[in-house]
């Protein structure tokens, strides 16, 4: 389990590192925070088996949109 968590951590802080040098600072981090957001929703509905409400749905879904727009 330790290891595992470890490889995640190194695919993403390399997963950082490529999307700094790809595009713009001020896309790249809250992307990824957005990201971050999103994924902890998901993980927790399917490998916690958390019931996330609709609140954190919204939420997620807000965030993500607020980042398309800045891409856009």
């Amino acid at each position: 389990p330790r290891t595992v968590g470890v490889l995640a951590m190194a695919v993403a802080f390399y997963s950082l590192l490529f999307g700094l040098s790809w595009g713009n600072l001020s896309l790249v981090v809250p992307a990824s925070a957005s990201l971050t957001f999103v994924a902890n929703a998901v993980a927790a509905r399917v490998f916690l088996h958390e019931r996330v409400g609709h609140r954190r749905w919204v939420a997620a879904l807000l965030v993500a949109a607020g980042v398309a727009l800045m891409a856009i």
